[in-house]
Formats: C-alpha cells, sequence, structure tokens
C-alpha cells in the first residue's frame, strides 16, 4: 500500500472515561482540554495524528452503531524502546483497576522491558487492535526536537 499516515481516526467508543484512560492515560496521547473542560468527545493527539473518540454522551456519535471495530491494525509509533515499554506498563496497570477491568483491554501476558520484542500487540477496551513499536533509526530522525 502507498498510504503512510492517516491525519485523524474518528471512532465512536463504548464510554467516554474508557477512552480517556486507554488513548491519554494508557498509551500516552495528550487531550485537548478545551474539549474535555465542554464535555465534548476527546481529541487525543498522537504526534501529528489525532483520535477523535465520541462515546453515546457526545453529539457526533453514529446513534445505534455502538463503538466501531477496525479492521487489521492501527500502528502507533514510538520514539524509541523505552517509550513503548512504558505504555505497555500503563496499560497493563490500567487493565486490572480502572473502568478498563471489565473491558476487551488485551496486553501480551509475557511482555518484558527485558525481553528482545520490540512490538506489542495491544487490543483496545472496544476491540481494534493497536500496534505499538519503536521508530526505526531513520524514522526517529524525522520525529526528534
Amino acid at each position: 500500500s502507498m498510504l503512510l499516515l492517516v491525519e485523524h481516526v474518528n471512532l465512536n467508543v463504548a464510554s467516554r472515561d474508557q477512552a480517556y484512560q486507554f488513548y491519554v492515560e494508557g498509551l500516552g496521547c495528550s487531550a485537548m482540554a478545551k474539549r474535555l473542560s465542554s464535555g465534548q468527545n476527546i481529541h487525543s493527539n498522537a504526534g501529528m495524528c489525532q483520535f477523535h473518540t465520541s462515546g453515546p454522551e457526545d453529539e457526533p456519535y453514529i446513534a445505534e452503531e455502538g463503538p466501531q471495530i477496525w479492521r487489521g491494525e492501527i500502528t502507533i509509533v514510538y520514539q524509541d524502546q523505552f517509550a513503548v515499554d512504558a505504555a505497555v506498563q500503563r496499560l497493563r496497570e490500567l487493565q486490572g483497576e480502572s473502568v478498563l477491568a471489565s473491558t476487551k483491554l488485551a496486553t501480551p501476558p509475557d511482555w518484558s522491558p527485558d525481553s528482545d520484542q520490540r512490538s506489542a500487540l495491544i487490543t483496545c477496551p472496544n476491540g481494534n487492535r493497536f500496534l505499538l513499536r519503536a521508530a526505526s533509526e531513520e524514522e526517529a530522525r524525522g520525529l526528534g526536537p
């Protein structure tokens, strides 16, 4: 495929609280504060990209369709392996002690920062799959400050 980047991904989600915990607290995206304080759907920023997540309480939610599930995987590229390891660890912690505990959230059961694994396949609370990986050296140069 010639597709390299999708700038905005719009998804119906089961709940705004779950979306915030997964995208912001787990993956490490930054949320647009103005939208959070006004109770609008969440825009979670990941570099140049945004996830627009609408729960049933939000106006842009597509009525009666429920959470949307993508075919395939959404890849998120982190600056380095340390950032991937940190994201997986945050998601593992959220898996058991938050509003995400009874969702479809799944992390690799055998993940360890000391292993040779360089990417992690994560299932979000609604069932979408995310591949988290570190940038190659060439990509990292383009992502740098």
